[in-house]
C-alpha cells in the first residue's frame, strides 16, 4: 500500500543517491556520502538550505560588465534573451545541494511562458525571480502574482483584455493549467472543474490589467514589478464592472466590483483567488504536477487515494505552503519505493531524464566548471549557447515549448516523458558525451581518467572500479551479465586483470596514462550511453 510514513535510520548509499538524483541537478560522490549519513527529514531539511541571492546577468557589451536588468541595456534588446537563458542554465547547474532553483525549474514547467512573447528580456527576468521568491513558498500567493505579471500579462495576451473586449486566453489557461485543472467533460461547456461560464466571469474580473514598462508598480510583499490597471490615478477605467457569477464549481459564488477604483479591482482579484483554492480539485491538481515531476508520471488509484489526497489535503489546510508538502513526500517510504516489494510498480529510475537534467547531472557528477561570467564572459556564453543548442537537439527548447500549456513531457498524457526518447533524440544524448570526452565542447575540460583517480576508492580492480561507477551511475545495478560484458569486453577488452593492475600502477607511478586512457574512455561512453543512464 503506498505509504507516506517518513524512512527511518540514516538513509544509506542507495536512498540517498535516489533522493539526490529527484531533487537536483546532479551531485558527486561526496554529496551522496554527506547525504548517507542523515535521517530523511535531516537530508530533505538540508535539500530547503536557502541559498545565497541571485546577481542579475550581464549585459556582453557592457563596459565595464554590468546588467541590464531595470536599466538600458547597451546591447540590442533581441540580443538579450539567449543571454538571459545562458545565466539561467548556469544558475541551475551551479545550485549545489540546495534545491531551490530546482523547484524555479518546476514552476516553469506548470506556470510556463514561451519567451518570443514578452518584451523586453527583463520581464522573463523578473518572472524568473518571482518564482524563486515562492519556490519554497505559498503557491496560492505566487499565482496571485502571475495573473498580474509583466511577462504573464504579455505571454497569454492579459494586457488586452478590457471592459470592451473581453480577451479570454489568460483566464482558461489559469483554470486548465495552472490550478483546478481540466476535469472530466461532462458537455460541451463543462469540464466538472470548470466551466465556459467561469472562464467569461474570470474574464471579466481580470480585465484592464496592463504591463507597466516604467516599473514603478512593485509587489508590496516580493518588491519586484509588476503590471498595473489602465486608468488614471486611482481610476481602472477598462475593468468591467457588476457581478460576476461563477457556475457550481465553485458554488455559484458572485464576485461583484464595489466601484471602478483600482483597489476595487485589487480586492476582486484577492477574492477570486480565495474562491479558486478554496476548491479541493485546486489542491488535487498542484500535488499531481509535483508527484508526475518528483515521483512517477502514472498515479494509480491507490497512489491517488493514498498519496495525492493526503498531500492535497496537508497543501490546503496548510494555506498552501509548498515546502511542507514536498518535504512530506521526499521523505516517504513511498517515494524511495519502500511502501511494498512489488517490482512492477517501482517508481526509482522511471523518469527519463530530461535533456537538461542529463546534461548537468553530468556536469556536476563530474565536477565540470562551466567558464566565468565575469572573467570569461565570451567564453561563458560561448559554451552556454553550445550547451543550448544541444538541449534542442534532445527535444528541449529552453522557453519555446511547442505551445501555452509547456512542455510535452510534463502534461502530455500518456507519454510525459517518454516523450524525450526519439530515434533522433537519444542519438543527440550519446553524441553530447562523445564530445565531452573528446574535448568537442568549448570551454569544458574533462579529463575521466583523473576523475577516475580522485573519485573512485581502487582504480586498479577492475571489479570495484565497475561496481563503483554503476553504483553512481545507475539507478540501479544491471544484470550481471551486463556487468561482466563493461567489464571484460569494454574495460580489459584483451587485457588481463594483472595487464590492467600494471598498466594502472605505469599511470600512478610514471604519470603516463597510455594503457588506462582508452579502456577508461571507452568504458565512460558504453555506460553513458547505455538505458540505465538516461532514467533516474
Amino acid at each position: 500500500m503506498p505509504s507516506l510514513n517518513p524512512v527511518s535510520g540514516p538513509l544509506g548509499s542507495v536512498r540517498a543517491a535516489h533522493l539526490l538524483r529527484r531533487a537536483l541537478f546532479g551531485f558527486t560522490p561526496a554529496n551522496r556520502q554527506q547525504f548517507a549519513g542523515l535521517s530523511s527529514q535531516a537530508a530533505v531539511d538540508l535539500l530547503f538550505t536557502v541559498p545565497p541571492p541571485v546577481s542579475p546577468p550581464l549585459d556582453p557589451l557592457s563596459n565595464p560588465l554590468n546588467t541590464w536588468i531595470g536599466q538600458q541595456p547597451v546591447s540590442e534588446p533581441q540580443d538579450l534573451y539567449p543571454i538571459l537563458l545562458h545565466w539561467w542554465v548556469a544558475q541551475l547547474k551551479n545550485s549545489g545541494v540546495a534545491m531551490r532553483e530546482r523547484l524555479v525549474f518546476y514552476l516553469h514547467t506548470h506556470i510556463p511562458i514561451i519567451m518570443d512573447r514578452v518584451s523586453p528580456s527583463d520581464y522573463v527576468y523578473y518572472q524568473l525571480a518571482l518564482y524563486r521568491f515562492y519556490a519554497y513558498g505559498n503557491f496560492k500567493k505566487l499565482t496571485r502574482a502571475v495573473c498580474i505579471d509583466n511577462a504573464m500579462l504579455q505571454h497569454l495576451d492579459g494586457r488586452l483584455n478590457i471592459a470592451s473586449a473581453p480577451q479570454e486566453n489568460f483566464a482558461r489557461e489559469f483554470f486548465e493549467l495552472f490550478t483546478v485543472g481540466k476535469g472530466e467533460q461532462v458537455s460541451a461547456d463543462d469540464y466538472t472543474t470548470f466551466t465556459e461560464q467561469d472562464v467569461q466571469s474570470a474574464t471579466a474580473l481580470l480585465t484592464g490589467w496592463d504591463k507597466d514598462d516604467s516599473l514603478q508598480s512593485v509587489d508590496p510583499e516580493t518588491q519586484l514589478p509588476r503590471g498595473r490597471l489602465k486608468g488614471n490615478g486611482a481610476v481602472a477605467s477598462q475593468h468591467a464592472l457588476g457581478a460576476k457569477t461563477f457556475s457550481a464549481a465553485f458554488q455559484n459564488t458572485v464576485i461583484t466590483s464595489a466601484d471602478n477604483t483600482v483597489q476595487s479591482a485589487q480586492n476582486e482579484l484577492t477574492q477570486f483567488i480565495d474562491m479558486v483554492f478554496a476548491q479541493d480539485t485546486c489542491a488535487e491538481h498542484i500535488v499531481r504536477k509535483l508527484y508526475r515531476f518528483f515521483v512517477y508520471y502514472q498515479i494509480t488509484e491507490e497512489v491517488e487515494t493514498d498519496i495525492i489526497q493526503p498531500l492535497a489535503q496537508q497543501l490546503k489546510n496548510g494555506g498552501y505552503e509548498l515546502m511542507p508538502v514536498i518535504k512530506t513526500l521526499l521523505r516517504s517510504e513511498h517515494f524511495f519505493d519502500e511502501d511494498d516489494t512489488v517490482f512492477q510498480n517501482d517508481t526509482r529510475g522511471a523518469i527519463i531524464k530530461s535533456p537538461l537534467e542529463l546534461v548537468l547531472n553530468a556536469l556536476n557528477t563530474f565536477e565540470i566548471p562551466l567558464p566565468s561570467e565575469t572573467t570569461q564572459n565570451a567564453l561563458f556564453h560561448e559554451t552556454m549557447s553550445y550547451l543550448m543548442n544541444a538541449f534542442s537537439r534532445m527535444g528541449l527548447d529552453l522557453f519555446y515549448p511547442y505551445d501555452v500549456a509547456g512542455y510535452d513531457a510534463y502534461y502530455q498524457f500518456p507519454m510525459y516523458n517518454r516523450c524525450w526518447i526519439t530515434p533522433n533524440y537519444l542519438a543527440e544524448r550519446y553524441k553530447f558525451f562523445e564530445r565531452l570526452i573528446s574535448a568537442q565542447i568549448p570551454g569544458l575540460q574533462f579529463d575521466f581518467v583523473l576523475w577516475v583517480k580522485m573519485n573512485t576508492s581502487n582504480p586498479s580492480d577492475p571489479d570495484a572500479l565497475i561496481d563503483e561507477l554503476m553504483d553512481l551511475f545507475f539507478p540501479f545495478p544491471p544484470e550481471a551479465s551486463r556487468r561482466d560484458f563493461f567489464k571484460n569486453n569494454v574495460l580489459l577488452d584483451t587485457l588481463s586483470v594483472i595487464n590492467w593492475q600494471t598498466e594502472w600502477a605505469v599511470y600512478i607511478n610514471q604519470g603516463s596514462d597510455a594503457g588506462v586512457r582508452m579502456p577508461l574512455e571507452n568504458l565512460f561512453l558504453a555506460l553513458t550511453q547505455c538505458p540505465e543512464y538516461q532514467i533516474h
